[in-house]
């Protein structure tokens, strides 16, 4: 089975294969700007107007391993640093 979600002009917005849930009761929309760093979680439908719920992305594991090399080489740099006197 498809679920295909459209307006009153028959223009489709979404298509889902497979595991999808059929909308209940009208379907509504918000139009946003999501912040960077940022995703949709899902709406709060029992505040009016409805409210976007936004999560914090988290950093994929390039990413994190990225962050940890770089805290990484401030405490090497900072080490040499007071080895060397404080100087170079």
């Amino acid at each position: 089975m498809t679920l295909i979600i459209y307006d009153d002009t028959g223009m489709i917005f979404t298509q889902s294969t497979g595991f999808y849930q059929i909308p209940q009761g009208g379907v509504q929309f918000l139009e946003i700007e999501v912040p960077e760093g940022k995703r949709v979680a899902g709406v709060d439908v029992s505040a009016t107007p409805h409210q976007v719920v936004l999560e914090d992305i988290l950093p994929s594991e390039i990413e994190q391993l990225r962050l940890e090399m770089a805290q990484a080489n401030t405490e090497l740099f900072e080490m040499m640093l007071m080895l060397n006197g404080g100087g170079m």
